[in-house]
């Protein structure tokens, strides 16, 4: 996936290019893998990657030719439940990718950490800073 080029005089589009090639960065999986991964024997993998994403289960980054799936979604052979939590809270765009700038992002009510930083050590405090920060006014 080819980055827009950006002003490097900019510093939040410095910090954001930065941000956007931390989370390229990131183990993923395909949707074939997601279902390797989750046992899931079936023909059409992406059908049934799309299934968990649009069920609000699966967060999913287009990279400009398929989804990929964040490795940190999933315990074992199953996917970790709070992940569909914290989607709930977030907003987003189909491909995914607004979504994983607020986890990979620093944010102040996480102590100027990432959420997705966070994540293993506290989770509950992750979904509880996305609610606080898109609530409805």
């Amino acid at each position: 996936m080819l980055l827009p080029s950006i002003d490097e005089s900019d510093p939040h589009a410095v910090a954001s290019r930065n941000v956007w090639l931390e989370i390229l960065g990131q183990p993923m999986y395909s949707s074939a893998q997601v279902c390797e991964v989750l046992g899931k024997k079936t023909d059409n993998a992406n059908d049934f990657a799309r299934g968990l994403r649009r069920e609000g289960r699966l967060l999913g980054i287009w990279d400009g030719q398929q989804f990929q799936h964040p490795s940190w979604q999933f315990r074992g052979e199953r996917l970790d439940e709070r992940v569909a939590a914290l989607l709930a809270e977030l907003p987003g765009k189909h491909n995914g990718w607004d979504r994983a700038m607020w986890l990979w992002f620093p944010n102040e009510l996480l102590e100027d950490r990432s959420p997705w930083e966070r994540w293993e050590q506290d989770a509950a405090g992750v979904i509880e800073a996305a609610r606080e920060e898109f609530k409805p006014d």
